[in-house]
């Protein structure tokens, strides 16, 4: 019995031991600026090229489609894990990645998700 209690006692604190470490928390300036998508790649979608630029308070999507650009703007909210807006349902992207170089974010809405990657270039 005592042996039977040990081993319980080793996988639960093997278990705990082994739980995720609290998610990183990221400074919001190191947000702003223009990134790059890179992947998807924006001809998915028959664009050239797209762009996530960021301010204190506006997220900007910007494309280019055979030279022509078109935007959507939103004001959005940040909690150092993620990026909130509200495109008429709530839209959250949460940052997995956010260096001086480099942004990935997993945006996620009415039950799916897709995962972006982005290098800076302003």
């Amino acid at each position: 019995m005592k042996k039977t209690v040990l081993i319980l006692l080793t996988l639960v604190f093997a278990i705990a031991a082994c739980e995720k470490e609290d998610e990183k928390t990221y400074d919001q300036t190191d947000l702003y600026g223009t990134w790059k998508q890179i992947t998807p790649d924006p001809a998915e979608e028959d664009n050239d090229s797209a762009f996530h630029i960021f301010t204190e308070t506006e997220y900007e999507i910007k494309t280019y489609s055979n030279g022509y650009p078109a935007s959507l703007t939103f004001e959005y909210t940040f909690d150092g894990k993620s990026f909130k807006y509200n495109l008429g349902v709530d839209v959250t992207n949460k940052i997995n990645t956010l260096t001086g170089t480099k942004l990935d974010f997993t945006m996620s809405a009415m039950g799916t998700s897709e995962t972006y990657s982005c290098t800076k270039v302003e």
